[in-house]
């Protein structure tokens, strides 16, 4: 696990260094309007993407843990499933879409339906398949596979700006296509799962395991996107464009380590019968994400006044502030997604949905009075982000200590001991040998 876990922040690096050159690089070539409109044309093709992986993923992972499973029979299954949905999904997507591109983002209707019934089959799935590499630890190859779709998106862009054909149009294509790449060698490799036919009674079984989960999903995507889905309602493009950019720099450093947790945690989790070990693992992953968090967020309040406006340019100055606001989400946000997430390890459902629901109505209730005080600002938005996800870190954490015997002071309040612990694992990690 430890392997894997390595081979994941590994990857995770990589990704980030990619995705802070590619937003860079957008921010830089097409300036806070059209990067906001950019965010417009990608964000709600990826929302309706979300909402219809009706819980593939973890089914997949769930049913191929069963010790009589039929991985080829479930990998295919899970296909077939998860084709059709995708495709209903782009036919509600261009229902919807005419409400959503209103006023001077109707010039990129057309675009951005055209992106959800190309994008919405092929990232679910993908989705599907690396599910069901994750299920058979294979995590190298899940691992290389990742960065595909932004080493791709790269080269794309570093094209679009050789032969000065940068436009919101040519960018949300560069997109799309690093997805359609990755997922074509994603196919290629898996296609020794095809060994068998899709069963009615396994699609039957993905679909009622993934709705377990899915609610939660669903809840996870509002409570997570809430204040993204405000802001292109209610803000204009170059407001986007600043806290599209001020999120891209507050969250991608530290995700590189900590979304490799429950990435690699789950699998593991899924297949522990000593449920108290499980337990003890939990926990330690936990204290060990905090200490980083706090060690991380502390150096990023110190650096982002000067190094945000260097990498994306005097323009995105203004993302400062709400920066610097949004760092401070990322603590609670982390924290409270792992343990939802690793809790699905235990075929636990039921906290994602309630943790994600008092999240979201923390959000509304903190914005109704921040905005109302300090006027429909991004700093509004940003601070009832903060708030929201507070309150939702302690219910987690409540949940976390009355199910399972996890206190509050095993993993969130540090302790020299703990500290000792982390730098300890640090220098393991590290360490050639």
């Amino acid at each position: 696990m430890r392997q894997a876990w390595l081979g994941t922040v590994a990857a995770n690096g990589i990704l980030l260094l990619g995705g802070m050159t590619t937003g860079i690089l957008a921010a830089r070539l097409l300036g806070p309007e059209e990067r906001g409109l950019l965010a417009a044309v990608l964000f709600w093709p990826s929302i309706l993407a979300e909402l219809g992986r009706l819980g593939i993923g973890e089914a997949i992972l769930w049913r191929s843990a069963r010790p009589d499973a039929n991985r080829p029979t479930i990998v295919v299954s899970a296909l077939v499933l998860a084709g059709f949905i995708s495709v209903m999904m782009a036919l509600i997507g261009a229902g919807l879409f005419p409400g959503l591109f209103r006023g001077e983002r109707r010039e990129v209707l057309g675009l951005a339906t055209a992106l959800a019934a190309l994008w919405l089959p092929i990232v679910n799935l993908n989705a599907a398949l690396e599910a069901a590499d994750r299920a058979a630890h294979r995590f190298t190859r899940v691992n290389l596979l990742r960065i595909g779709p932004n080493g791709f998106y790269l080269v794309g862009i570093l094209g679009l700006w050789a032969t000065a054909s940068v436009s919101v149009a040519t960018m949300a294509w560069a997109v799309a296509g690093g997805t359609l790449v990755t997922f074509a060698l994603r196919l290629a490799t898996a296609l020794n799962e095809f060994g068998a036919a899709p069963r009615w009674a396994e699609i039957r079984a993905l679909a009622r395991a993934g709705a377990r989960f899915h609610a939660g999903s669903v809840a996870a995507l509002v409570a997570s996107q809430i204040d993204r889905i405000v802001l292109l309602l209610a803000f204009p493009d170059v407001a986007v464009g600043h806290y599209v950019v001020a999120w891209t720099f507050a969250a991608s450093g530290l995700s590189a380590v900590t979304s490799a947790v429950s990435f690699v945690l789950i699998p593991y989790l899924t297949n522990e019968a000593d449920r108290e070990r499980a337990r003890a693992l939990l926990a330690l992953a936990l204290r060990r994400t905090a200490l980083f968090l706090y060690f991380g967020v502390a150096a990023s309040v110190l650096v982002t006044p000067w190094l945000l406006p260097l990498l994306f340019g005097k323009a995105f100055a203004d993302a400062v502030p709400i920066a610097v606001l949004l760092l401070f989400t990322v603590v609670p946000l982390t924290l409270r997604q792992t343990i939802v997430r690793c809790l699905q390890g235990f075929g636990e459902a039921r906290i994602a949905v309630t943790s994600e629901f008092v999240v979201t109505v923390a959000f509304v209730l903190a914005s109704m009075g921040l905005l109302r005080i300090l006027g429909l600002t991004l700093e509004a938005l940003a601070m009832s982000t903060v708030v929201a996800n507070l309150v939702g870190l302690a219910w987690s954490a409540i949940y976390l200590c009355s199910h399972h015997g996890i206190r509050l002071w095993h993993w969130l309040v540090p302790s020299p001991a703990a500290a000792r612990d982390f730098f300890a694992a640090a220098r393991k990690s590290i360490s050639p040998n």
